[in-house]
């Protein structure tokens, strides 16, 4: 479990950074990460939103309005961590590696999203880095084929 954000480790390799969403409903989203000052893609996230109690609906909807969900649950002084379920170095689908700009391995990472105290599950994501992202943990080379039809999808989406 961590409590360090996605955005705190591509800021510290890369600069400020900025989220934009290219889909998005109440319960699911694709996000981009990019470098402020070149536009370079970083990440790109499928976000599946699994439960928001009454009590975090106003910082949900900061979320779906395209506040960064990790600095929007800080700002608001309420506890969040990362729960990792898998890191993975892996080739991912085309759609991937023309925003990426290289066809090099990227890292994926599958995490659940915990908020408050009584560790809520508010969302699932699947988080793909663009090879210039070097990641802090380990990653394993044998991509589920779960998270490889997952990745297939993402990639229809954003097509």
């Amino acid at each position: 479990m961590s409590s360090i954000l996605s955005s705190e480790i591509l800021e510290k390799q890369f600069g400020l950074t900025r989220l934009k969403i290219l889909k998005q409903d109440d319960w699911f989203r694709i996000i981009t990460t990019e470098i402020v000052s070149s536009g370079e893609v970083l990440e790109i996230s499928q976000v599946q939103f699994l439960s928001v109690p009454e009590e975090l609906n106003a910082i949900h909807q900061q979320v779906v309005a395209g506040t960064s969900m990790g600095k929007a649950f800080k700002d608001a002084e309420m506890m969040f961590s990362r729960i990792t379920s898998g890191t993975w170095k892996t080739e991912v689908p085309t759609e991937f590696q023309k925003i990426f700009n290289s066809d090099t391995n990227a890292t994926v990472v599958k995490v659940i999203i915990q908020i408050g105290e009584k560790k809520i599950p508010y969302a699932q994501i699947t988080e793909t880095y663009s090879p210039a992202v070097k990641w802090p943990t380990k990653a394993s080379t044998i991509l589920p084929q779960e998270v490889k039809l997952q990745l297939n999808k993402i990639a229809q989406r954003i097509s």
